[in-house]
């Protein structure tokens, strides 16, 4: 039998749409499926492919009559209204909620693993392409890993971060900036929007 704790993440799976997938992948398992090709996207199968295949394998094929990367570069394009939209502009945020002077002249890395094309350097910025399910070969002072680990179930976020373990040294830093689910109160309500809350649920970590 399997054990859900009651709460906005659990609500949002009771809903009929998710009913398919869990039925499919997760009865008679102790626990939920972290497979990212188990999944009510994947059961939708929007392409009539037949097979399990992830969001990501969805982004990688291209509609027939449209340009190569078509659907990776729409994709890249809704991620950057979303964030034009939200009312937290996060470099500022990362800028000042963080006491950078504290590091010194430190070496950074800012992973900015995306989908998207190779982009232009500069003098101070270096873009490399890099797969994040491998080991990073960068050793560094500090790691900024920004709005990237809630799109993994936790077997794969444990892994990412498992590839930068063999190059932090002593001091090294880990900089996650990533959205937290508020805790409820002391009577188990949260007292947001439930709008607000299914939003959050798509990005908390």
């Amino acid at each position: 039998m399997m054990h859900l704790a009651m709460g906005p993440k659990t609500y949002s799976l009771l809903h009929p749409i998710y009913v398919k997938p869990l039925r499919r992948f997760s009865v008679g398992k102790p626990t939920l499926s972290e497979e990212i090709n188990e999944s009510t996207f994947v059961v939708a199968d929007i392409d009539k492919t037949g097979q399990l295949q992830s969001f990501w394998d969805y982004l990688k094929r291209t509609p027939k009559g449209e340009l190569e990367g078509y659907r990776e570069k729409r994709f890249a394009e809704a991620m950057q209204i979303a964030a034009a939209a939200s009312g937290i502009t996060i470099n500022e945020y990362l800028r000042d909620n963080y006491h950078w002077a504290s590091l010194g002249k430190a070496k950074f890395i800012f992973w900015h693993c995306d989908l998207s094309r190779w982009a232009e350097s500069s003098d101070r910025v270096t873009f490399q392409a890099h797969d994040f399910s491998t080991p990073q070969a960068v050793s560094t002072d500090v790691y900024v890993l920004k709005t990237m680990l809630h799109d993994w179930p936790d077997k794969y976020v444990i892994k990412i971060l498992q590839n930068l373990k063999p190059y932090l040294e002593a001091g090294s830093r880990l900089v996650m900036f990533e959205s937290i689910f508020p805790s409820p109160d002391a009577e188990g309500r949260y007292n947001l929007p439930s709008t607000t809350l299914r939003m959050l649920c798509t990005t908390d970590l």
